[in-house]
């Protein structure tokens, strides 16, 4: 509990050092305490009127002595309170620093007149030896006491201070007298306590009072804020109808001045105001009749005004005014849009099927027409590799081109991405139908100029004919995008019409979408290994390379499954499968044969490339540092920095990156230090022609020299003779691997190849073990 008496010594040396009000409290909300002080003069006249009194009295009996220096004093307090009250006032609107200026003469003045009265009280019981002195005493201190305590409750500390040093000495002349008198001290005691609790009680009142107004002035503050800055017009009536409120948006919305005296209006006569100057008539009846209260004013000027009213509790209204003329304007144009490509202007996809069940309704009068699906080819090479602006240029040039090539009554569609369709309306000919696709390949396919660089892609066409191959709507989209997989097939750029087989086709390839799903699950994938010799040294690691052994088929390579498993989405768990895998079965390995994974670009699909990696490590219990990753150079055209980040990070764990293929595709001897790299396998093109090339040779031995200037391990594949492994090793390869050492096997065979390549016979490559290792692999 908080001592009193520390609390007022600690008022009494702020109140000499002139810091008033106590701390805490915000400069406006003392002031505002403050401030009444100075008005209730006729409780300060009542306050120093009765010690003076006393004085006078017992100036009287004794004649003079110390009584008549109290009422001397009594006088000059009086004088500077008077002045001091009467400067404040005449001051116009003092401020808070001028508040707390005035406080620190009033409070001292005041502290000084407490104090005067308790020792005046004191002595009437210690020095005077009647008891009507004493009496009037006791009744001045206790009366004093009380009404400071409710004059002074703004300022408890003040007031504490005052009611302590008029009741304090009473209490100690008392114990002074002993006998009876503790009583009365007793009683003295409990009057200062109780005075004590009405300060405190009336302060947090007063305090209470503060923050209540500060809260309304706050919230009327926001209300007037909002109500000029709220972008809609508002009107409030009372129950009698008289207008209370318009804000200043209303103003705007009916040019009406902000001079006009609107509120203390009625309806009618604010209804006769917007018709003088617009010819409205009867806006707020227009509310009342519309749904919900709710109505749409238009003006003369083009614009939309929407009314909404609101009854109040009271029978009054609030009336809200929205200028929704854009709103309507955009609500049409999203109308317009919601049928067509925003890009392209197309129609879209939705505006295409009520065009084709139009047609197909046709169908009844002994119509025909042509559903035509086309994709475009080599499009997200363009998009990816030039970016997005350009591939939405091209996309807006390919579909002015679709648009010439087709007749006015014919509909073009954008369906989405890169695909488009064409609807061939009236009886055409199956020989028509093809010569408008030949045009559509010929016109799209010619070369396009965007952004200063030429761009050249091609189209696919299916092609559906109605009523031959279908009656709905639905049947003959899936058939035209049947026909359009088989003129991919068949090596894109041209145009197929649907057949029936087709249907075959493609179900035979879900049965093998099916049956790769199951293979996964199944557990018939399987990894084989080739061995990467070091030249001059020991096997470096194996290359894990996936194989099928399909339960009918036998074992299946690579290329007889991954073109199913790209064109269902598979080519990722694909990969992570194969990473798993391979850093599991070669952390059985010895320390420190490495395993090398070659990394799908689907994986680089997303930020996290490092994520699988990490994964396939942390279940495995592989070393990061016996784990290399192949990457196709294709990947690194895509989007050069952020594969350059992901191939940080990767590395970051502490694996190796190896660049696969090189050689083989657009990347050049230049692109190798931009990229973060520890290898280089040169595609097996370039061994194939060795030793009789002299060109390769020059190319092999230049890509050598640029992979030791950046310290890069150089790989070559396909070694399998043994002049071309002589031809390697002058020009400065480091690393080879091919049938000359040992063809792909099973990993249950990496234990023999390890014993086997740990010959110096079999690192030879001696012709027999070449033959040998071909019949193995082929067989």
């Amino acid at each position: 509990m908080t001592n009193p008496w520390g609390r007022l010594s600690s008022f009494w040396r702020r109140l000499r050092a002139g810091d008033v009000p106590p701390p805490g409290l915000h400069e406006d909300d003392a002031a505002f305490l403050i401030a009444p002080l100075f008005d209730r003069v006729s409780s300060l006249l009542v306050a120093h009127a009765a010690p003076l009194f006393l004085c006078a009295l017992v100036a009287l009996e004794e004649r003079g002595g110390w009584a008549a220096w109290f009422v001397a004093a009594n006088i000059v307090l009086i004088v500077a309170r008077a002045r001091l009250v009467l400067s404040f006032r005449q001051l116009r609107d003092p401020g808070a620093e001028a508040v707390r200026r005035a406080a620190r003469g009033y409070f001292a003045v005041g502290a000084a007149w407490a104090l005067l009265t308790g020792a005046l009280c004191f002595l009437c019981f210690v020095a005077l030896d009647q008891p009507l002195f004493q009496l009037l005493a006791a009744t001045l201190a206790s009366g004093a006491a009380g009404g400071i305590a409710s004059r002074n409750a703004a300022v408890p500390r003040f007031a504490l201070l005052q009611v302590s040093a008029i009741l304090v000495p009473q209490v100690a002349a008392a114990a002074l007298l002993g006998g009876l008198y503790w009583v009365q001290a007793a009683q003295v005691c409990l009057y200062l306590a109780a005075l004590c609790s009405v300060v405190r009680r009336h302060h947090r009142d007063l305090r209470r009072i503060m923050d209540v107004r500060r809260e309304q002035a706050a919230l009327a503050a926001h209300f007037d804020a909002a109500l000029s800055n709220m972008s809609q017009g508002l009107t409030l009536y009372d129950g009698s109808g008289v207008l209370r409120v318009a804000n200043a948006r209303f103003r705007d919305l009916f040019g009406l001045p902000a001079e006009s005296s609107l509120p203390g209006m009625r309806e009618a006569e604010v209804d006769a105001e917007l018709a003088s100057r617009w010819g409205l008539e009867h806006t707020g009846e227009a509310a009342r009749g519309g749904a919900a209260g709710r109505a749409l004013v238009e003006l003369p000027d083009g614009r939309s005004i929407a009314l909404s009213r609101e009854a109040m509790p009271d029978g009054g209204w609030v009336t809200t005014y929205e200028d929704v003329t854009e709103r309507r304007r955009a609500e049409a144009r999203v109308q317009q849009l919601a049928m067509h490509d925003v890009l392209t202007g197309l129609p879209n996809r939705a505006l295409f099927g009520e065009r084709l069940q139009g047609a197909v309704a046709g169908l009844h009068g002994c119509g025909s027409f042509a559903v035509l699906y086309l994709d475009l080819d080599r499009f997200k090479e363009v998009n990816d590799g030039l970016g997005h602006a350009v591939g939405d240029r091209l996309l807006v040039a390919v579909a002015s081109r679709i648009r010439e090539c087709l007749r006015p009554q014919d509909v073009a569609a954008r369906l989405g991405g890169d695909e488009f369709a064409a609807l061939l309306v009236g009886q055409v000919s199956a020989a028509e139908i093809a010569q408008v696709a030949e045009r559509l390949g010929r016109e799209v396919e010619a070369e396009y100029m965007i952004g200063g660089a030429a761009v050249s892609i091609g189209v696919s066409v299916g092609i559906a004919m109605a009523p031959r191959d279908g009656d709905t709507a639905d049947l003959l989209l899936r058939h035209a995008d049947m026909a359009l997989y088989a003129a991919k097939g068949a090596g894109r750029g041209t145009y197929r019409f649907f057949d029936w087989s087709m249907s075959s086709r493609l179900q035979a390839r879900r049965d093998a979408e099916a049956d790769l799903r199951r293979a996964l699950m199944r557990e018939e994938l399987e990894l084989f290994y080739q061995p990467q010799i070091t030249l001059g040294g020991p096997v470096a690691g194996f290359e894990a390379l996936l194989r099928w052994r399909h339960p009918e088929r036998g074992l299946m390579l690579p290329g007889e499954f991954m073109p199913v498993a790209e064109a269902c989405n598979l080519v990722q768990p694909l990969g992570e499968w194969v990473l798993r895998t391979a850093c599991t079965e070669a952390a059985g390995w010895p320390h420190p044969l490495r395993v090398s994974v070659n990394l799908s670009t689907a994986l680089f699909a997303g930020r996290d490339a490092q994520a699988p990696i990490l994964a396939a490590l942390r279940c495995s219990g592989l070393d990061a540092a016996r784990l290399d990753i192949e990457i196709k150079e294709a990947l690194l055209l895509r989007n050069g920095e952020d594969v350059a980040e992901a191939l940080r990070r990767i590395r970051a764990l502490g694996v190796r990156v190896v660049l696969d293929d090189f050689g083989t595709g657009t990347s050049s001897i230049a692109m190798l230090g931009r990229f973060p790299l520890d290898k280089i396998k040169m595609d097996r093109s370039f061994v194939r022609d060795l030793p009789a090339s002299e060109s390769t040779v020059a190319i092999i031995r230049a890509i050598g020299t640029v992979a030791s200037t950046l310290g890069l391990t150089m790989n070559a594949e396909g070694v399998e003779t043994a002049p071309q492994l002589a031809r390697l090793r002058e020009l400065g390869c480091t690393e080879v691997q091919g049938f000359l050492f040992s063809g792909p096997r099973p990993a249950r065979e990496v234990p023999a190849m390890i014993r086997e390549l740990a010959r110096p016979s079999e690192h030879s490559g001696g012709r027999g073990s070449e033959k040998r290792e071909r019949r193995r692999v082929r067989g």
